[in-house]
């Protein structure tokens, strides 16, 4: 298990650090409220951490989850404006806003305006378009099904017919 491509460790790091591809509006969602729980380490140590009352391994973990929540909210905006068909430099527009009127929470607008906002439904110079929740679960059923048939819970007959039946439901949506 010595290749990256087995490694599941790797695996989940590719789908929550890659800054290439497309994410569509489920899984866009579902990384910025992955990256939300991982920072609640920084926002419990943030203040005991700023008062100076600390230590070595409440800083570290402050400082490691704000770092993981930065990096992986800019890789699911990056992946969420490639999915719309922009660059991902858009991501700098919510800073600049921020900078004039530091009141105003740009972010949440941001995260809200790539949630909602379709992206494109063809191909685009950042690759094809991502599978939609509904791809996700008929991906997972069939999964669920092969494992019952390797394991040897159904023979090969009722595996086919599950198999077909899976995917037709899916091509008449």
């Amino acid at each position: 298990m010595s290749d990256k491509t087995e490694n599941p460790f790797f695996a989940i790091a590719g789908v929550l650090l890659s800054f290439k591809g497309r994410v569509s509006r489920t899984g866009y969602i579902l990384l910025i409220l992955f990256a939300v729980v991982m920072h609640q380490p920084y926002l419990a140590f943030r203040d005991v951490v700023a008062a100076g009352h600390h230590t070595p391994l409440q800083y570290m973990l402050a400082v490691a989850s704000a770092f993981a929540y930065y990096l992986i909210c800019a890789s699911a905006h990056t992946r969420r404006l490639h999915d719309i068909g922009l660059r991902g430099w858009w991501i700098v527009a919510p800073l600049t806003v921020n900078k004039f009127i530091p009141e105003f929470e740009p972010f949440l607008f941001f995260t809200l305006a790539l949630w909602i906002v379709p992206g494109r439904q063809a191909e685009n110079i950042f690759g094809r378009k991502p599978p939609g929740f509904a791809d996700m679960l008929v991906r997972a059923r069939l999964a669920r099904l092969e494992r019952k048939y390797l394991s040897g819970a159904i023979d090969s007959d009722a595996y086919n017919a599950a198999r077909a039946d899976i995917t037709t439901k899916k091509k008449k949506k």
